[in-house]
């Protein structure tokens, strides 16, 4: 198996202090022994390491999204210092950067130096203001908008098709979200579920479902020359089209990164951590193990062919191919592990059937009927019957909470 990006960890600290945040508000306290900044040691450690890697697989791309915390924090130095290393040490690898961050701490300065090393940049922001207001706030709790929106403009002056990463929030009606995108003139987007699992207070109605279904349609009618280009409904559209996709969310493609954390430890996923305290910890590092040695773990086994790994119910399911389980965070039960169908089971399957309902009702009668396509009905879909609390794979049921 091969993976062609990594998740570099680059800052283990934020500016920020997000009410969602996976990595310091959802329970894992892995980050309070993490140094705050990767060191050079744990740099050069994974150029090497990198170069194994490529050369064992016989590779030469490969995909770096510096992350954090907030990666900015670890300072342009740092960052400049991880991009020549990795270059150094694998000449005539075509290596792509990039970097998610919350964009408050953009200047002209940093606009340069990702121009320069060819960093392209996405930035976090939430859907409409009033739900950065409440969400992505400072360390005083007071709003982060305005920054984060100067930041967004800052870095569309230099690169216009600069992404934004939304986490869904079902109480902000769509059509203002939409709205907000385009005053934005934002270009690419990804909606993110939230990261809530068995465990939490979630809510199995189909208030998620209609939300997308809202959101969808906005997105389908735009006649915009300049449409915001939704990464989550285009790669629905593909999968329902019949082609073959690589996502977190739909599909039986498989996930196509790993982590490296500050402290130059491998780590399968980041999100993953939310399911109980140090989950994501693997004890192999850039010091004594090299990349590949983490698919042989079994949380990396089960989190790669998470898509395909499904619970009784799932594997039941006409939907299967195109919502592949759902995301594997969402599946999550400390009773269970991941034996079960994700939170938002009800909410998917009304939200697919909807999608490829109207794709069809799109392409015609005539080219359907040729295609012996039979459109889905949400209330035929019996498979999102109610959990039962029973492991039905022992697999899947190993990754429970052990008291």
């Amino acid at each position: 198996m091969y993976i062609d990006g990594a998740i570099i960890k680059i800052a283990s600290r934020c500016n920020l202090n997000c009410k969602y945040c996976y990595i310091y508000n959802k329970g894992d306290e892995t980050y309070l022994n993490q140094p705050k900044f990767m060191s050079e040691d744990v740099i050069r450690s994974f150029a090497k390491k990198l170069r194994n890697y490529l050369q064992h697989y016989n590779k030469n791309k490969f995909i770096i999204v510096f992350h954090g915390g907030e990666p900015m924090l670890a300072g342009k130095d740092r960052i400049q210092f991880f991009i020549n290393e990795v270059k150094r040490v694998n000449k005539g690898v075509v290596i792509h950067f990039a970097m998610q961050t919350n964009g408050t701490l953009i200047d002209e300065s940093w606009q340069v130096f990702f121009q320069k090393n060819k960093i392209n940049v996405g930035i976090s922001i939430d859907g409409t203001k009033e739900s950065n207001d409440f969400y992505r706030v400072k360390k005083n709790g007071k709003t982060s908008y305005k920054e984060i929106k100067r930041g967004l403009e800052m870095m569309q002056k230099v690169q216009k098709q600069t992404g934004v990463l939304s986490v869904i929030d079902v109480n902000q009606k769509a059509e203002d979200v939409y709205n907000h995108y385009h005053e934005l003139k934002i270009r690419n987007a990804n909606l993110l579920f939230p990261d809530d699992n068995y465990d939490d207070n979630y809510n199995d109605d189909l208030t998620l479902g209609r939300w997308l279904v809202k959101m969808y349609d906005l997105w389908f009618d735009d006649e915009n020359e300049n449409k915001v280009k939704i990464e989550q409904f285009v790669k629905l559209n593909a999968l329902i089209l019949g082609y073959e996709v690589n996502d977190e969310y739909y599909g039986i493609g498989r996930p196509n990164t790993f982590v490296l954390e500050t402290d130059g430890e491998y780590q399968i996923n980041d999100p993953i951590r939310v399911c109980y305290n140090k989950m994501s910890k693997t004890k192999l590092s850039v010091f004594k193990n090299e990349i590949e040695e983490i698919y042989e773990l079994p949380l990396a086994f089960m989190y790669y062919n998470n898509h395909k790994l499904l619970c009784e119910k799932c594997n039941a399911c006409e939907l299967k191919r195109i919502c592949g389980g759902g995301y594997v965070i969402n599946r999550y039960s400390k009773r269970t592990g991941f034996d079960n169908p994700t939170i938002y089971c009800k909410s998917i399957a009304f939200f697919i059937s909807h999608v490829q309902n109207r794709l069809m009702n799109y392409l015609g009668n005539e080219i359907v009927s040729s295609m012996n396509i039979e459109l889905l009905n949400y209330d035929n879909i019996e498979s999102f019957v109610a959990k039962d609390n029973k492991v039905k794979n022992a697999f899947l049921g190993s990754f429970n909470k052990k008291n």
